[in-house]
């Protein structure tokens, strides 16, 4: 299995220990059938544990320690090499900076861009991605790893559209992780020009719906 993609799931991995725990949809960046180190991680790989907010937010300040950090999208855009959107619905809530995550080759460095509060707001994640992902195909398999086992959820995803972009996103819900529902948000997810753009919302019972993350998806263009 190529690097990029070893490397993706690792920088997913930490990232949903902070924002979005339990998170449990591969975002379309990633492979279908991801690995690291030759070792299989479709199933305990991303059964993230629950954490508490304030483990989350201890974890957040170590890790934001150790990226570089931009109090405005024109900052942002001095340094990062490639081009970015954001969203400009006022449904995100307030902005709080860009962190370039520099994890591996430069052609996987990527943007968290959180609004609101780092750990437990909506956030954006940037990443960069040559080709576009076949999303008919993600769904599929996510549908046979449900039946099979290897998925454990309340529901699967579904085909959506950004700005006329096809995409996937799915509602607020739960994934069963070691008998256990944990919380997961909802999200949008799309390819434009070799970026993916992921768009979570906040988590639990009264988490973001997938029609305002659309909305808000949807302002960025």
């Amino acid at each position: 299995m190529k690097s990029i993609i070893k490397i993706s799931v690792i920088s997913f991995c930490v990232l949903a220990l902070i924002a979005v725990p339990g998170f449990y949809f591969l975002t379309l960046n990633k492979d279908l059938s991801p690995n690291v180190n030759g070792k299989s991680v479709e199933g305990e790989g991303f059964s993230m544990p629950i954490r508490s907010v304030e483990q989350r937010r201890e974890f957040f300040k170590q890790w934001a320690k150790e990226q570089e950090y931009f109090a405005s999208a024109e900052e942002a855009r001095k340094v990062v090499p490639f081009d970015f959107r954001l969203p400009k619905s006022e449904l995100c809530g307030e902005f709080k900076g860009i962190y370039y995550v520099k994890q591996g080759p430069p052609e996987l460095w990527w943007l968290y861009v959180p609004y609101n509060d780092e750990v437990t707001g909506i956030c954006l994640w940037i990443e960069q991605r040559p080709d576009p992902p076949n999303c008919e195909r993600y769904i599929k398999q996510l549908e046979q790893d449900m039946r099979s086992g290897i998925f454990k959820g309340d529901k699967l995803p579904v085909l959506v559209k950004v700005n006329g972009l096809s995409g996937i996103g799915a509602e607020p819900g739960y994934n069963v992780v070691h008998e256990m529902k944990e919380p997961r948000p909802g999200f949008v997810s799309w390819w434009e020009n070799g970026i993916i753009y992921t768009l979570f919302g906040t988590e639990g019972e009264g988490g973001t719906p997938l029609g305002q993350l659309l909305e808000i998806a949807n302002s960025m263009y």
